[in-house]
């Protein structure tokens, strides 16, 4: 009887608190502060343009490039692939 009453008890204290459930809800938008990730934020000249955007994609591309070049070139002795 003591386990059942325990057991009761226990359930009713876990399941009578929804309180602390909603304290740790997602945002929505109508709770987020309308400047919230806005540019105003950013610094000005600090967002890149797209020309720059497209030189850093290809500088990027390059790299990459190079890198398998390397790396198929190193380990072509070691490995012939699967």
């Amino acid at each position: 009887m003591l386990r059942f009453t325990t057991a009761l008890l226990a359930l009713v204290a876990l399941t009578s608190t929804p309180v602390v459930a909603q304290a740790h809800r997602q945002p929505t938008p109508a709770t987020v502060p309308p400047n919230a990730g806005s540019s105003a934020s950013v610094a000005p000249g600090a967002e890149k343009t797209q020309a720059e955007m497209e030189k850093a994609s290809k500088e990027r591309e390059a790299k990459q490039k190079a890198w398998d070049k390397k790396m198929k070139g190193t380990m072509g002795g070691v490995c012939g692939g699967c």
